[in-house]
């Protein structure tokens, strides 16, 4: 019996660290959260339109592209809605690298609401990892076409961090060893 409590013990510990975490993610990035999530039509009477573009796959589904300036930073929001009310807020993406093609700027001043976003940026697998903990899911990036949630371009894998009840989730995409983009969304 004796022999059998530390293989016992060994049994549980190490079945206890298999046993995936899930974090608090928190809804909001910069001023935008996204359980309480700003309708497209006052988000463009406050910020503009931006580059848009259309899901091709859903066109109820729209994103906003623009380009802060004074950070250097790429930000764009995802709007939709599948009932008949008007589109809001489902996600928001931050990154170092071009998301649209035109250099859309906002009409009010959005680059102080991404630091808590950008904190992400350039951090590496390790250090994401001791900061957030184990990822849900590591999604490999290699075979997933330009408009997918997990886009190709932006990296080789994805580490998603999702919520116990897959509500809300993040995404930090990973460019060699580095973190290179930050999409937190919310599903409807």
């Amino acid at each position: 019996m004796r022999s059998l409590l530390p293989l016992l013990f060994l049994l549980i510990f190490r079945g206890a660290l298999c046993v995936p975490v899930y974090l608090k993610l928190d809804p909001c990035i910069g001023n935008f959260c996204l359980f309480k999530p700003i309708a497209d039509r006052q988000f463009v009477e406050r910020f503009g339109p931006g580059s848009v573009r259309f899901d091709k796959d859903d066109h109820s589904v729209l994103f906003r592209c623009f380009y802060l300036k004074n950070s250097k930073t790429w930000v764009e929001f995802q709007f939709g809605s599948h009932t008949s009310e008007l589109p809001k807020l489902m996600s928001v993406f931050v990154s170092g690298s071009k998301l649209c093609s035109d250099s859309f700027l906002p009409r009010a001043l959005l680059d102080a609401s991404f630091e808590r976003g950008k904190i992400f940026m350039g951090m590496s697998e390790s250090q994401l990892v001791m900061k957030m903990g184990q990822p849900a899911r590591v999604e490999l990036l290699s075979g997933n076409h330009k408009n997918s949630i997990y886009d190709k371009r932006f990296g080789d894998r994805a580490f998603v961090y999702e919520t116990d009840d897959s509500v809300l989730y993040g995404v930090l995409y990973i460019g060699n060893s580095k973190v290179v983009g930050y999409r937190l969304s919310v599903e409807e």
